[in-house]
C-alpha cells in the first residue's frame, strides 16, 4: 500500500525540519524562566543542556519535536551563547536513545501538553475514519487533524506518521467498498447497472443522462413525467437494495461518487479505472437518486396540498363575504317572524287566563286568532322562512369547509395521487393509523370505498365523509382529508420515509444507539462535551450562576443604576438603546476612490495574487488532474455565477476565454467545499490584517452576527415560494449570511423563504474554519430557546435582538416569590423543569455530538426537532436547557448597554452585507436562474467569493494608503477615518464590465439601412 502524497516534497522537508525562526521568535522561544532554568541546571553535560533547550524552543513554535541532526546551526549558536556554553564542549552524537526521550517527557509536562500515544492515535484514527467516509479530501484531513492536535494540547507527531494513518483511513474504506461490490453484485446486478450506459438512436448520451436533473416543476404533466422517471429508477433500486445496504454509504460518500456520475460524461464513466469503481459509482448514483427524488416528491406533496388548504381558505373567505347579506336578511325575517309568532302567544295567553269567557268561547276565539295568523303568512313567505332556517342551520353546521375541501379534491389527486402511491415509508416509526390508510390506498389504487380505514381521522371528519348516515360515502372528501392528514404528520415528523436525506425521524439522523453506548465517553472527549457529562453538577453550576445574575441586575436596577432599564405601569420591562454617535462615513468611500474605478476582474486578479485562492478550486475526484484550468478561467466563471450573468452569456461577452473550457472548469471545480475554500483563503488573510482589528470592540470576544435576505427566482423550482411581501406574484428563495467583526463574509446559504433562519445558524457556526468565534447575534427570526442551548454547547454565547424583548419569559430554579421576598423587580416568569432535563440528558448529548462531529446538518436537526409535536422528550429538554442559557443572556442584555449597543452594530453589518450581495448579483433582475439548491448555493458562493475580495482589495489598498504615510499623526487620523467608517464599500468597484470604443468603426453599420426601408410587409385588412 503506497502512501498517498499530501505534502509535496518541498513541504514535507518543511514539516519533518524544525522551524526556521526570526531573530524576534528565537529570543521568545528560547527565552528562559525561573523553572526551565533549574531543569537545565540539573542537567550533568553541556550537549545534554544543549539539547533539552533546543528541543524546549523548538516544541513550544511548533508543538513537535525533531530529531538532533536536523537542528539549525544558528540556533544551536544561540542556545550555546545564552547558556554560556562552548560548543567545542557540545557532542550531539551522544545525544541519543533515552535521554532526548526523556527530556521530551519533562518538556510536554511543563508545557501541559499530552504526548501522542496509544489512546491519541486511536482518537485520530477514529477522525480519520469518520472524514474517509465522508469522502473529505485527505490533504484537507491532514490539516484538521494538525488544527485539532493543537488545540486539545496534543504532541503532533512526523509527517509520515500523519500520512500512514490518514492512507490507512483511506484505503481501509476503498478496500471494505470494493471488497462488498465484488462479493455481492451479481451479474444481473452488473448488465442492469452495465445498460444505464447504452446509447440508443436517438440519443447518444446514453439512458443514465434523463436521471441527472430533476424536474422542478409543479405542473401536473411535470410531475408524472418525473414519476415515469422515478419508477425506472426504482425498479434499479430495489435490484440492487442488498449492495447498498451492505454498502453503508455516509450520505456524504453517497452524494460525492453520485455527483461525479453527474458531471461525468456516459465516456468518462466507462473509462473508470476499474469493473469494481465504475460500479460503486453507478450505485451510489442510484442510491443517490432514489432518496433525492423521494424527498423531492415530499417537497412536491406538501406544497400541493399546502396550495389546496390556501385554496379552501380563499374560496371561504369570498363564500363569507357573499354570504354576509344572506345571514342578515335571513336574521331580519326569523326575527320578524319571530316577533308576530310571539305575539299570537302573546294573544293566545290574554285569552286563555280571562276570567271573562267560558272555556267554549277561549276555544272559539283562539281558533280565530289562528286562521287570522296564517292566513296573513302566504305559502311562499313559509318556504321562504324554511329555506332561511336551512341557510342559518348550515352556517352553524360548518359544512361550507368540508364542501370547499370536497371541490378541491379532485384538482389535487391529479397532483399527489401517484406520488402517494410510489413514496415508501418506513412503517415502524410511522403512524400506524396512517399507514394502514396509505396502504389500503396504494393497495387498491386510489379507489376508494365505505370500507377504506378511517381510525385516523377526527370524529367530526369521519361525521362529514359518512353525511346523512344512509350509507352514502364521500369518497373525494376522504382523500383530500388523507392527503392534509399526511401532510400533517410528515412536517410534524409522524410519518417518515425510508430512504430519505431530510424526511427521515429525528432518531435516524443521530449517532446509532449502539455506537453511543459503546463509545460514549470517546465521543464526548472528542467533540469536547465531557464537562457536561454530569447533569446534576453543570444544572447546579448554572443555578449559581443565574442566582448571581439575578441579583446583580436587581441591585443595579433598585439602586438606580442602571439608566436605560425601566418598567412600566404594566409590569413590562423596557431597555432602551441609546443609539451610538453618528460618524462621517464618506471619508472611506473618497478614499477608496482615489484610485478611481476599479474593474471587478482586476479585483479578482489582484487578490488571487495576494491568497493565491484559484489553487483551493480542486477537481471533484480525490485524485490529482494534470491539466489545470488557468486563473483567468476560474475568475471567468466566478464572475460568471456570482453576478448572475450565466456561464455561456459570459463566454460570449468575454475574450481570452474558450466556452468549452470555461464550462468544464465550471463544472468539475466549482463544488461545495472548492467555493467555502477559495473563500475561506481570504477570509484568512483579512484576518491577518492588522488593519482588520480596528473593527474589533473587544479584542478578547470576536462578534459575528448572521441574517437572511430574499431573492426571486426566475425558473422553476421546488425550493423557492411564493410571499406577496417580497416577491408579489412570483416566487423566490432566502440567502443567509454570516458576517464577522471584520466585516468578512465566513459563510452563506440558500433557504426556502418561507422557512424560519433559527434551523440554519449552527449550520454556519459549526462549519466555520475561522476560530474564536465568541458571541453571535441574530434578529427575532434567527431565535429559538433550542439554539440557545445548541450555542452553549458549541462555547458560543448567543446574543440575539429580539423584538418585544420585555414580554419574553425569564426563568429560574427557584419559585417567583423567592425573588419577590428579595425585593427583586425583575422577576422569573416560572421555574425550570430540571427533572426532564436530567432524565434526557443522555439524549441532549447524543444530539449535541451528533451535531459537532457534522454526521447530519445541525439545520436537518434542528427542522425536524421543531416540527415534532410539543410533548416530544427530546425537543422538551433541549428547550428546557435552553430556557436556562436564555435567562443568562437576556439578564446580561438588560444590564449591559454596551453589549445592546454591539449588538446592533453587528446586525447593521450584516444587513450592509446583503445589501452589498444585492449590488453583486445584479444581472437577470437579480433573480436566480438556477432551480435546484445545489445549484443556487454554488453561485451563492460564487457571489461571497467576489464580495470578500472587494473586501479584502479595500482593506490591502488602504493599508498601503498607510504605509505611505508621512508620520505617527497622519497615520493615526487615517485610521480614525476608516474606522469610523465600512469596509464593505463597492462604490469604486466597476461590476458591470468597461467600453471599448477604440475597436468601433464609424462606417462599420452591422444593418443595411437600404434593405431595411425598402422592405414592405403586406398586413391583412
Amino acid at each position: 500500500m503506497s502512501r498517498l502524497i499530501i505534502l509535496s516534497e518541498k513541504e514535507q522537508r518543511e514539516f519533518d525540519y524544525p522551524p526556521i525562526l526570526l531573530p524576534e521568535a528565537r529570543a521568545l522561544c528560547f527565552n528562559i524562566p525561573g523553572d526551565l532554568e533549574r531543569k537545565i541546571n540539573q542537567l550533568r553535560t553541556p550537549t545534554n543542556q544543549i539539547g533539552f533547550l533546543l528541543q524546549y524552543g523548538y516544541f513550544k513554535a511548533s508543538k513537535r519535536f525533531f530529531v538532533n541532526n536536523k537542528y539549525h546551526q544558528e540556533d544551536i549558536e544561540y542556545a550555546a551563547k545564552i547558556l554560556n556554553i562552548s560548543l567545542d564542549s557540545v557532542h550531539f552524537e551522544k545525544y541519543v536513545n533515552k535521554i532526548p526521550k526523556d527530556h521530551r517527557e519533562i518538556i510536554l509536562k511543563m508545557l501541559d501538553y499530552t504526548p501522542f500515544e496509544e489512546a491519541e492515535k486511536t482518537w485520530v484514527k477514529y477522525e480519520l475514519q469518520t472524514k474517509a467516509e465522508q469522502l473529505i479530501e485527505p490533504e484537507k484531513s491532514f490539516f484538521e487533524i494538525l488544527s485539532l492536535l493543537h488545540e486539545r494540547k496534543i504532541e503532533i507527531p512526523s509527517y509520515h506518521r500523519l500520512a500512514d494513518l490518514v492512507t490507512k483511513s483511506y484505503s481501509s474504506i476503498e478496500e471494505q467498498l470494493s471488497n462488498i461490490i465484488h462479493s455481492l453484485l451479481e451479474d444481473t446486478q452488473k448488465s442492469l447497472l452495465d445498460s444505464l450506459l447504452q446509447t440508443d438512436n436517438k440519443s447518444i448520451k446514453g439512458v443514465i443522462n434523463s436521471y441527472k436533473i430533476i424536474n422542478q416543476s409543479m405542473k401536473p404533466k411535470a410531475i408524472q413525467a418525473s414519476i415515469n422517471l422515478f419508477i425506472q429508477i426504482k425498479d434499479v433500486f430495489i435490484s440492487l437494495l442488498p449492495v447498498i445496504e451492505a454498502l453503508k454509504l455516509t450520505p456524504q460518500a453517497s452524494q460525492y461518487y453520485a455527483t461525479w456520475i453527474i458531471k461525468a460524461k456516459s465516456s468518462q464513466i466507462k473509462q473508470l479505472s476499474s469493473p469494481g469503481k465504475k460500479y460503486l459509482y453507478l450505485t451510489a448514483f442510484i442510491q443517490h437518486q432514489y432518496y433525492l427524488r423521494q424527498d423531492a416528491f415530499v417537497d412536491i406533496f406538501l406544497k400541493c396540498v399546502r396550495s389546496a388548504k390556501n385554496s379552501c381558505v380563499k374560496h371561504l373567505n369570498k363564500s363569507d363575504k357573499i354570504s354576509r347579506n344572506e345571514r342578515r336578511t335571513a336574521v331580519k325575517h326569523l326575527t320578524q317572524s319571530r316577533r308576530t309568532y310571539k305575539s299570537l302567544v302573546d294573544e293566545i295567553a290574554e285569552i286563555t287566563h280571562s276570567s271573562v269567557f267560558t272555556d267554549i268561547s277561549k276555544i272559539k276565539m283562539i281558533n280565530e286568532l289562528l286562521i287570522k295568523h296564517e292566513s296573513n303568512i302566504s305559502e311562499k313567505e313559509q318556504e321562504k322562512l324554511k329555506l332561511f332556517e336551512q341557510t342559518l342551520n348550515s352556517f352553524v353546521a360548518d359544512n361550507d369547509n368540508y364542501y370547499i375541501l370536497e371541490k378541491q379534491s379532485i384538482k389535487l389527486q391529479r397532483r399527489v395521487s401517484d406520488i402517494v402511491k410510489i413514496l415508501l415509508f418506513n412503517e415502524t416509526n410511522s403512524n400506524q393509523l396512517l399507514i394502514k390508510a396509505i396502504s389500503y390506498f396504494r393497495t387498491k389504487d386510489g379507489i376508494i370505498s365505505d370500507n377504506s380505514p378511517k381510525d385516523f381521522l377526527s370524529e367530526t371528519d369521519r361525521n362529514a365523509i359518512l353525511g346523512d348516515g344512509n350509507n352514502s360515502f364521500n369518497t373525494s372528501l376522504y382523500k383530500i382529508l388523507l392527503f392534509i392528514y399526511m401532510s400533517t404528520e410528515l412536517k410534524s415528523g409522524d410519518l417518515n420515509l425510508k430512504y430519505s436525506y431530510r424526511y427521515l425521524s429525528i432518531h435516524d439522523y443521530l449517532i446509532d444507539e449502539d455506537t453511543w453506548q459503546k463509545e460514549r465517553e470517546q465521543l464526548l472527549k472528542i467533540t469536547e462535551l465531557s464537562a457536561y457529562d454530569n447533569a446534576d453538577m453543570m444544572l447546579y453550576d448554572l443555578k449559581i450562576l443565574l442566582d448571581e445574575k439575578y441579583h446583580l441586575v436587581n441591585q443595579r436596577y433598585n439602586n438606580q443604576l442602571n439608566p436605560y432599564l425601566s418598567i412600566n405601569k404594566n409590569g413590562i420591562i423596557q431597555a432602551t438603546t441609546p443609539t451610538l454617535e453618528e460618524k462621517e462615513t464618506e471619508h472611506i468611500s473618497a478614499l477608496l476612490n482615489q484610485n478611481r474605478y476599479v474593474p471587478i476582474l482586476r479585483v479578482l486578479s489582484d487578490i488571487d495574487n495576494a491568497t493565491n485562492f484559484s489553487m483551493s478550486f480542486k477537481h471533484h475526484t480525490i485524485k490529482s488532474i494534470k491539466h489545470r484550468p488557468k486563473g483567468s478561467t476560474f475568475h471567468a466563471g466566478i464572475i460568471a455565477l456570482g453576478c448572475n450573468i450565466g456561464v455561456p452569456k459570459m463566454a460570449q461577452i468575454s475574450t481570452g476565454v474558450n466556452e468549452n473550457t470555461l464550462n468544464n472548469t465550471v463544472n468539475w471545480y466549482f463544488t461545495r467545499k472548492s467555493l467555502h475554500d477559495a473563500n475561506q483563503s481570504i477570509v484568512n488573510m483579512i484576518h491577518q490584517l492588522s488593519l482588520s482589528s480596528i473593527y474589533l470592540a473587544d479584542k478578547n470576544q470576536k462578534h459575528s452576527a448572521s441574517d437572511g435576505s430574499k431573492f426571486g427566482v426566475a425558473v422553476d423550482s421546488l425550493l423557492a415560494n411564493y410571499s406577496f411581501k417580497y416577491f408579489g406574484k412570483d416566487k423566490g428563495i432566502s440567502v443567509y449570511t454570516f458576517v464577522d467583526e471584520r466585516q468578512s463574509l465566513f459563510h452563506s446559504l440558500v433557504m426556502s423563504a418561507s422557512e424560519r433562519e433559527a434551523a440554519y445558524v449552527i449550520d454556519g457556526l459549526n462549519n466555520n474554519d475561522v476560530p474564536n468565534i465568541d458571541i453571535h447575534s441574530t434578529d427575532t427570526h434567527g431565535y429559538t430557546e433550542s439554539i440557545f442551548a445548541a450555542t452553549h454547547f458549541l462555547d458560543i454565547s448567543f446574543a440575539p435582538r429580539l423584538k418585544k424583548i420585555g414580554r419574553q419569559c425569564i426563568y429560574a430554579f427557584s419559585a417567583k416569590k423567592t425573588y419577590e421576598n428579595k425585593g427583586y423587580k425583575i422577576l422569573p416568569s416560572r421555574t425550570i423543569n430540571q427533572d426532564i432535563i436530567k432524565t434526557h440528558w443522555d439524549d441532549v448529548l447524543r444530539f449535541m455530538v451528533t451535531i459537532k462531529l457534522k454526521k447530519t446538518p445541525a439545520s436537518q436537526l434542528f427542522k425536524r426537532l421543531s416540527s415534532y409535536a410539543k410533548n416530544n422528550p427530546l425537543y422538551k429538554a433541549i428547550k428546557e436547557f435552553g430556557r436556562i442559557i436564555k435567562s443568562l443572556f437576556i439578564l446580561t442584555y438588560y444590564d449591559d448597554v454596551t453589549l445592546r449597543q454591539r449588538i446592533e452594530k453587528q446586525l447593521n453589518r450584516v444587513e450592509a452585507a446583503n445589501r452589498f450581495s444585492r449590488a453583486i448579483f445584479y444581472a437577470n433582475a437579480g433573480e436566480f436562474m438556477q432551480g435546484t439548491s445545489d445549484n443556487q448555493e454554488t453561485a451563492v458562493n460564487c457571489k461571497m467569493l467576489i464580495q470578500n475580495s472587494i473586501i479584502l482589495w479595500n482593506y490591502l489598498y488602504l493599508s498601503q494608503l498607510l504605509t505611505n504615510c508621512q508620520d505617527s499623526s497622519e497615520r493615526d487620523d487615517m485610521v480614525n477615518l476608516i474606522k469610523d467608517g465600512s469596509i464593505i464599500n463597492w462604490s469604486h468597484i466597476n461590476l458591470h464590465g468597461e467600453f471599448n470604443f477604440k475597436r468601433h468603426a464609424a462606417n462599420e453599420n452591422p444593418f443595411n439601412m437600404d434593405k431595411i426601408l425598402s422592405l414592405r410587409i403586406n398586413i391583412a385588412e
